[in-house]
C-alpha cells in the first residue's frame, strides 16, 4: 500500500511536469469525462468511485483475471495484459489510460507479493479518493498530494535499495 500511495504521488508529479508537453485536449477530455461521472451527482460519484469501483475492479483484473493467468503465463505478463485490459476500460481519456495502466502494473505486483486483494483494494481506494484533491483551486490539491506522498516517496526508495542489495 505504501509504495502504491508513493508511485501515485510521484506520479502526479511527473504529470505536473509534463503538462507543458502533454496536450490541454488529454486534461480537458479528462476533467469532462471526471465531472460528468455518472449523471453528475457528486455524492453518488464519489461513493461510486472511492469504494464500488475499487472493490469490483480489483476482484475483476487483480482476483479473476490474474488467476487465470496464473502458471499459464509468466506473472510479469499476467500483470502486464490484467493492467493494459484495466486501462483500456478507462478511455477516452489518454490521462486516465496513462494512470490506469500504471496503476495496474504495481498493484498486479502487489497482489502477487501479499497474495491478496486486501491491499490492492485499499490502495486502490486511497489513489481514487485522493483524486478528489485535484479539483481543489490553483492546484492545492496536488500539492497537497505531492506533500502526503513525500514521506512515501522516501520510504520506498530506502525500502527498494535495502532490498536490492541483500
Amino acid at each position: 500500500v505504501l509504495h502504491g500511495f508513493c508511485m501515485y504521488g510521484a506520479f502526479q508529479g511527473a504529470i505536473l511536469l509534463l503538462t507543458k508537453i502533454i496536450p490541454e485536449s488529454w486534461f480537458n477530455l479528462q476533467n469532462s469525462q471526471s465531472s460528468s461521472l455518472l449523471g453528475g451527482s457528486m455524492a453518488f460519484a464519489i461513493i461510486y468511485t472511492v469504494l464500488i469501483a475499487p472493490v469490483c475492479e480489483e476482484t475483476i483484473f487483480r482476483g479473476l483475471v490474474l488467476t487465470i493467468f496464473d502458471g499459464k503465463l509468466p506473472k510479469w505478463l499476467g500483470i502486464l495484459i490484467s493492467a493494459l485490459v484495466f486501462a483500456l476500460i478507462h478511455l477516452p481519456s489518454p490521462i486516465a489510460f496513462i494512470y490506469t495502466l500504471t496503476l495496474g502494473v504495481v498493484l498486479g505486483f502487489v497482489r502477487y507479493r501479499t497474495k491478496s486483494l486486501v491491499p490492492c483494494v485499499l490502495a486502490h481506494i486511497i489513489f481514487n479518493a485522493t483524486n478528489y484533491l485535484l479539483f481543489l483551486p490553483l492546484n492545492i490539491g496536488l500539492y497537497v498530494v505531492l506533500a502526503l506522498s513525500l514521506p512515501f516517496i522516501i520510504y520506498s526508495v530506502i525500502d527498494i535499495v535495502r532490498k536490492t542489495r541483500g
